[in-house]
């Protein structure tokens, strides 16, 4: 999230809860904020700090607001979570399953969280739509090519109603697609003998491939990016580790990371230098 204007809305969010700023207990919030598929339930980690010498009882209760540049606005009721004793100097680590609302684009939440009558803390949330793997059909246009050998891809993609041909180590060389997806590999034993070599013949006729390579067993990987880039012929190689992709099936970012990735393979997308901008006063530099 930008934080131009953070200090303004953060009193914009309490001001939609107007209760006494707690000294007492405290929501202890990530550096990261929470990121979840909309129209679906997930959990979400809870960390409540009693920062006092004594033993403190309250009603811990949440609201989900959403957010703008300028405005939040409350898309549901409070709703009450548990009643929490935390005793002195202790933190409690929990979890607490979240129905998100459905969205049809990924768009800002926050979680305003109270104990009783007292303000705990706010989370941070990106509520994103379950389509984000239909953008693979739109750039592939509609001929996308994968080798799926654990089964983690080909789901997501017949739930997302895509189109594809599923390759193995014969057809792959015949494939004549714009784009192919290889893997997620556990392991360097999964992959087909020479497939590095049919990687480049596919980038020399044009083809953009994602290659998603495991760490183990690889040795070029220890010295070389996490993930990046090769351009050869007339189509480019993003080579992927799995780590940025794991968890396909309920990690927002790991499918956005898949799309993108598809995205720089085709030229679609280039990679720009990172901008950064000084934190406006008063914001918390914690977050």
């Amino acid at each position: 999230m930008k934080r131009r204007g953070w200090g303004k809305l953060l009193t914009m969010l309490w001001a939609l809860a107007p209760f006494t700023l707690a000294a007492q207990l405290q929501m202890v919030v990530g550096e990261r904020p929470v990121h979840a598929f909309g129209g679906r339930q997930s959990q979400m980690d809870v960390r409540i700090r009693n920062s006092t010498a004594a033993a403190i009882e309250a009603e811990l209760s949440y609201q989900l607001v959403q957010a703008s540049s300028s405005t939040v606005a409350p898309i549901a009721a409070r709703k009450v979570w548990k009643t929490l004793r935390v005793l002195p100097g202790q933190t409690v680590v929990d979890t607490i399953l979240v129905a998100w609302p459905e969205v049809r684009a990924t768009t800002h939440f926050f979680v305003l969280w109270t104990g009783g009558d007292r303000r705990l803390g706010t989370a941070e949330v990106w509520i994103h739509p379950q389509s984000l793997l239909s953008e693979l059909g739109h750039v592939s246009q509609g001929n996308l090519g994968i080798l799926d050998p654990n089964r983690e891809l080909s789901p997501l993609l017949k739930k997302a109603g895509l189109h594809y041909q599923d390759l193995d180590g014969r057809a792959l060389e015949t494939f004549d697609g714009p784009l192919v997806v290889l893997g997620p590999f556990a392991s360097a034993k999964q992959m087909p003998a020479g497939l590095d070599e049919e990687i480049r013949r596919l980038a020399q006729r044009g083809t953009a491939v994602v290659w998603i390579v495991p760490a183990a067993g690889l040795q070029p990987l220890e010295r070389l990016p996490k993930d990046y880039l090769v351009r050869t012929g007339g189509g480019g190689v993003f080579v992927a580790s799995t780590e940025s992709v794991a968890h396909l099936h309920e990690s927002p970012l790991a499918q956005q990371n898949l799309v993108r990735f598809a995205r720089l393979a085709l030229g679609l997308e280039q990679v720009a230098l990172p901008k950064f901008s000084p934190s406006p006063e008063g914001a918390d530099s914690s977050r």
